[in-house]
């Protein structure tokens, strides 16, 4: 399984991306360590994952995730039905792997609202969710992918405090004032820097990258790098982000020469 990114509103007919879907296969589970449990307020820590084992991120078209519980109530018990679909875009090699290869195979998932922040679990320790059913498009109408996971436990959402690993992030060299992006989807400032060190400029764009959704995660430090709006970075009502140990920032590419600043956690 690999990461799925996004792609343009030219094969996906016309949506743009508010969600990001984090998966992980329970066989990446470490069963070793203990399941986090939910408190009171349904909030649920970090799922332990093996040693070299990765989230996997499926950035899913706009408007599209459909999360839904159903209850019937029988004679003698009740039967639920939790089922979450989403819609992948476009006719891709990751897509057609995945929908070969994942059929009836058994996930955690975690849904990230990007405009908010927050972040939901769906499936608990011993009832995971299923891939249940999807459906390939690519006619006049769309080139896109359904997929639909779900399971029959009375347990419902909980809200995700835990971390998403991925893939070690990109590094920002110390010192550095300039956000050189490559094809990589996260990155991290150092923890290095030698004095104060503000990113002011980004490199590597090209109009390709338009639409993609690039995390930025601190990397601490004494000097932590700091990332100023100008010309090319656009932060909500303009305030400065710091990398501190912890924090996070999400841009979304704009254009060839832009960033937009989607969300954010600032660690204090």
């Amino acid at each position: 399984m690999v990461n799925i990114g996004r792609v343009g509103d030219r094969v996906t007919a016309g949506s743009q991306i508010h969600y990001k879907l984090y998966l992980v296969h329970e066989s990446q589970v470490d069963r070793s360590k203990p399941f986090p449990k939910p408190n009171a307020s349904r909030e649920i820590g970090s799922i332990p994952l093996l040693e070299g084992q990765y989230w996997h991120c499926f950035e899913v078209v706009s408007y599209t995730p459909d999360d839904k519980s159903t209850s019937s109530k029988g004679d003698i018990t009740s039967t639920v039905d939790n089922t979450l679909a989403f819609v992948l875009g476009g006719q891709r090699v990751e897509v057609y792997d995945f929908l070969e290869n994942a059929q009836g195979e058994l996930f955690y998932l975690v849904l990230l609202e990007i405009d908010t922040g927050k972040m939901y679990l769906y499936g608990r320790e011993f009832s995971p969710y299923i891939l249940q059913t999807f459906e390939r498009l690519n006619n006049k109408d769309g080139r896109y992918s359904t997929i639909t996971v779900g399971n029959s436990s009375f347990d419902m959402p909980l809200i995700y405090t835990g971390t998403v690993e991925m893939q070690p992030a990109a590094s920002i060299a110390a010192d550095a004032t300039t956000l050189t992006v490559s094809g990589a989807s996260q990155y991290k400032t150092s923890a290095d820097n030698t004095a104060a060190a503000t990113i002011a400029t980004v490199a590597g764009l090209s109009a390709s990258d338009e639409g993609r959704l690039i995390e930025i995660l601190g990397g601490g430090g004494t000097y932590p790098t700091q990332i100023a709006e100008t010309d090319g970075i656009v932060l909500r009502n303009g305030t400065t982000w710091t990398g501190k140990a912890g924090s996070s920032i999400i841009f979304r590419v704009l254009d060839a020469s832009t960033l937009v600043e989607v969300s954010r956690v600032q660690a204090s």
